[in-house]
């Protein structure tokens, strides 16, 4: 393994771990549209730091887990280092597969208590608000189902996400 194939794999899964992060948003963007009808300049406040988190974040994970290689080359990261190979047996793509499980597995863990926590929220609060709209523990409760439905899909479906940020590694390769 060369340095270059360390550097991929760390930035790879760097590029994992913040869609984890990016899960953070969803609850919050729900938010901003259930009040929408509430104070104007708050919301478009709100509404320009989401959608700049969130192009952000974009932008990230797509230089991350699509173009890293040229992240290395724009941050020098092979600079200074000597070009000796490791040997290890791990395919790159079985590199990534374990960090999607391991990542969906630390995701579904986390999404399971959160679901009873929130619906336990909704409840609590359902006499105070008609419908689920109205209940600001609404967005929390959705967010932590797609969590776990994501988490899940991530821990079974590993095979799939790593072949598909692999093959857009390089888009003119042909697919196998």
């Amino acid at each position: 393994m060369t340095s270059k194939n360390l550097w991929t794999i760390i930035i790879k899964i760097t590029g994992i771990y913040l869609i984890w992060h990016f899960t953070f948003l969803l609850p919050q963007i729900l938010t901003v549209i259930i009040y929408l009808g509430q104070d104007k300049t708050q919301l478009i406040s709100t509404a320009v730091v989401l959608v700049s988190e969130i192009v952000i974040n974009i932008i990230l994970l797509y230089y991350f887990l699509f173009r890293t290689d040229w992240v290395i080359l724009k941050l020098k990261l092979e600079n200074g280092l000597d070009e000796e190979t490791a040997k290890l047996n791990i395919d790159q793509t079985n590199v990534l597969r374990i960090a999607i499980i391991i990542l969906g597995g630390v995701l579904f863990v986390d999404a399971i208590p959160l679901l009873f926590n929130y619906l336990f929220a909704y409840y609590q609060h359902g006499d105070a608000y008609n419908g689920f709209k109205q209940n600001p523990s609404s967005p929390w409760v959705l967010f932590a189902f797609l969590k776990g439905i994501i988490s899940f899909f991530m821990v079974k479906e590993n095979k799939l996400i790593a072949n598909f940020i692999e093959q857009q590694k390089n888009p003119s390769e042909p697919q196998q």
